[in-house]
């Protein structure tokens, strides 16, 4: 994908939009805005980077340092990153919960807002709540 962008552009994006969405995210991204999935709104530099920074970066030993309550939100059809990447990264991630969006693929904040919103709202008033038990 890296290598094809620069040559390629429009191509490597739709094969990426149309790997990114299952069926049954296609029927209910139809009334979104093309540039929402398409990237058309990014310049080929920030793609580029943004790939480069995706291969070189591993935050992977930072994950246990975290101290903040952590919601991992994955796809379960997601081919672009599988699962079991969600399933690791949660692990990794003292206390942190994984929210699996059944039959949803790569974009679950695109295509399932309204269930990202709530399990966002239900995560910081638990939180809320936890540390009005704690004493400071």
């Amino acid at each position: 994908m890296k290598q094809l962008l620069p040559q390629e552009r429009e191509r490597v994006m739709t094969d990426f939009v149309k790997r990114m969405l299952t069926e049954k995210d296609r029927k209910l991204a139809a009334g979104l805005p093309e540039p929402i999935l398409s990237g058309s709104e990014w310049s080929l530099q920030s793609l580029v980077a943004g790939l480069a920074y995706l291969c070189e970066e591993d935050c992977c030993p930072l994950l246990s340092t975290l101290a903040c309550p952590t919601l991992v939100i994955h796809g379960t059809e997601d081919v672009i990153c599988p699962l079991a990447a969600g399933e690791e990264l949660a692990a990794l991630i003292p206390g942190a919960s994984l929210l699996p969006i059944v039959g949803c693929g790569h974009a679950p904040p695109v295509i399932y807002p309204d269930v990202i919103s709530e399990a966002i709202k239900r995560m910081v008033g638990m939180d809320g709540e936890l540390s009005r038990q704690q004493p400071f």
